[in-house]
């Protein structure tokens, strides 16, 4: 090493002293002494242990919130100052025109009342006087809660005598009366956009055209009073009671031969554009027959719904229900041969069954559960429950429930009211 490269010697002094301050300060790094009976461990470097890895404590997911319910209020429909102000006796029947922008009542004197619906309210009444007022005189004897005919030209009340009498909606013409049964009573009455349907407490049934006032020649016999349904177009009718039959109306024949069933039937359907019929039993058995086959029995469908069932309304053009038994409600949906069938229980509607009374929407996309001292209103579709009303004077039957929004129900005094949110 060069002389250049030697460090000189006060610096080595000064290395040597801090060296020996270290040493004496910290201690000299010595490997570790055994103690007795026990091997000195290797100074071999051993691989630190894996760090363990806690998982962190479970998060409690948060169970989505029972939606509150709507809190409608309802708005009495005034006719203080209009032309239906005069009509005093009571709606027989109520519902909105197919495009929901008109709405209709028919009372059992024959008079009208139209309304127009703006933003969900009953506006502009316009009374129809009858060139003929009916009165009645004591507690009448005819079929309630009749509708009016799907294209809303037709009404039907009846007389004093009970006898069926057929307006024309949105006229003054005189009513169309007829007796159908010399011995018997209507019991059951059904309107569609061409036909009036009637059958007696012993079971036979008519069907009258309302185009000719003329009865079609059809005769169906079933041998007991029983449930009636009729196809959307109006062409054909089923009957359904301990045994189902069905029949072309305009030719009068049979689409399905009587069949036996094992439990009398709670209700029975034509599947809205399909060949389908189907019913249901009070045992909770579902049926369902496509008449488009040469030999509907034959190819029956028979499932089990997994609950007897008090009542049954078919909704959505019979494409779902809802079904009653036990005091439990709930939506049976995607019915059908090869497809499983959906459950939604409305957990928070709790009715008797002797008492609850469903009012469908004409297309069947919402529908009013009234069962005296509460009433909800339910979407088909998801089973949401939309309102839940109770305690007000402005809920009396038969109810009118549009598609969208608008819901009319009986005043006490025999108005009308609109529920809004």
């Amino acid at each position: 090493m060069s002389p250049a490269a030697t460090p000189p010697r006060q610096c080595l002094r000064l290395r040597r002293a801090i060296a020996l301050s270290l040493t004496a300060a910290c201690g000299a790094a010595e490997p570790p002494r055994a103690a007795a009976g026990v091997e000195t461990a290797s100074t071999r470097t051993e691989a630190a242990p894996a760090p363990v890895v806690v998982p962190p404590a479970p998060v409690a997911e948060r169970l989505p919130e029972t939606p509150r319910l709507a809190a409608l209020r309802f708005e009495e429909v005034d006719v203080a100052e209009t032309a239906c102000a005069s009509i005093s006796s009571l709606v027989y029947s109520m519902g909105f025109g197919p495009d929901e922008r008109t709405f209709f009542t028919l009372h059992n004197s024959g008079a009208q009342c139209v309304y127009q619906v703006v933003d969900g309210r009953l506006v502009n009444q316009r009374r129809i006087a009858p060139a003929r007022p009916i009165e009645h005189d004591g507690w009448p004897a005819y079929p309630f809660d009749v509708p009016l005919s799907p294209n809303r030209r037709w009404g039907l009340t009846f007389s004093g005598d009970n006898e069926p009498l057929v307006w024309r909606m949105g006229t003054r013409r005189p009513p169309w009366d007829l007796v159908p049964f010399p011995d018997d009573t209507v019991y059951e009455a059904l309107l569609t956009d061409d036909s009036l349907i009637l059958q007696d407490h012993k079971g036979a049934v008519g069907v009258w055209s309302l185009a000719t006032r003329r009865r079609r020649k059809f005769t169906a016999v079933h041998e007991e009073r029983s449930l009636m349904a009729v196809r959307d177009d109006g062409g054909a009718l089923a009957l359904a009671g301990s045994a189902i039959a069905a029949w072309d109306l305009e030719t009068g024949a049979e689409l399905l031969p009587r069949t036996p069933l094992s439990q009398p039937i709670s209700a029975v359907a034509f599947v809205r554009d399909t060949p389908r019929l189907i019913a249901v039993d009070r045992d909770g058995g579902y049926h369902e027959w496509d008449l488009s086959t040469p030999d509907p029995p034959e190819h029956a469908v028979h499932r089990d719904l997994g609950k007897a069932l008090a009542k049954v309304w078919f909704l959505d053009g019979g494409a779902a229900l809802v079904g009653v038994g036990g005091g439990k409600v709930a939506i049976y949906r995607a019915l059908g041969p090869e497809r499983a069938i959906e459950v939604r229980p409305l957990a928070e509607v709790r009715a008797s069954d002797e008492w609850l009374k469903a009012h469908v929407s004409r297309a069947g996309g919402r529908f009013v559960l009234d069962a005296g001292d509460t009433t909800w209103i339910v979407r088909t579709a998801d089973a949401r429950i939309e309102a839940k009303l109770s305690g007000d004077t402005c809920r009396h039957g038969p109810w009118a429930i549009g598609e969208s929004s608008t819901l009319v129900s009986h005043h006490n005094i025999g108005g009308l009211c609109v529920w809004l949110p």
